[in-house]
Parts: C-alpha cells; sequence; structure tokens
C-alpha cells in the first residue's frame, strides 16, 4: 500500500487516518489491510477487503472488537511495533 507523494519535500507522506487505523495480515500470503480511522478498508481487492468493509460498516474503530474481526476474517492484528512506513518508497508495511 503506498501512500501519498509530496512534490514539496520529494518523499512520501504518511497518512495518520492509516498508521492509526487496524492493521491486519492474512497469516499465508503476508497481504496487509488496513482500516483508517475515517473511510474504507484498503487492501488487495477479493473477498477480504470485502468482508473487512461489511464488518466495519459505518461503526468508529472504537466500537469494534479487533479480536472477534481477525476471529471471522482469519487475519492476524498487527500490533503497533510491526506497523512501518517507508517515506522513500511510500509503502505501509508490516
Amino acid at each position: 500500500m503506498v501512500g501519498t507523494y509530496s512534490n514539496h519535500t520529494r518523499r512520501y507522506v504518511q497518512d495518520s487516518a492509516l498508521l492509526n487505523g487496524h492493521w491486519y495480515v492474512e497469516p499465508s500470503s503476508g497481504e496487509l489491510y488496513i482500516v483508517p480511522t475515517i473511510g474504507r478498508a484498503e487492501g488487495p481487492a477479493g473477498d477480504k477487503l470485502d468482508q473487512l468493509n461489511r464488518l466495519y460498516g459505518p461503526q468508529a474503530l472504537t466500537e469494534v472488537s479487533t479480536e472477534v474481526i481477525a476471529n471471522l476474517t482469519g487475519l492476524r492484528l498487527v500490533p503497533w511495533f510491526e506497523r512501518k512506513f517507508h517515506p522513500t518508497n511510500g509503502y505501509y508495511v508490516a
């Protein structure tokens, strides 16, 4: 997943809505899914992304149990210390 590029700084800029959202990883493929604090889930298109968007719906992140979501989707919740953003290539990685 790529962040927004700033022509002024010539670097990618991290998005706090993505960084502070709920992060999940597909254990078998390593695909990253992020449910931002504002907006719909981001990640590879397909069933998992659709499922995350359905489960979260219009609820605030504070109202959602990440453990329940992880159990329902088969995804692994990414802890804070595994979250990274690389300003040179713009990728969010876990």
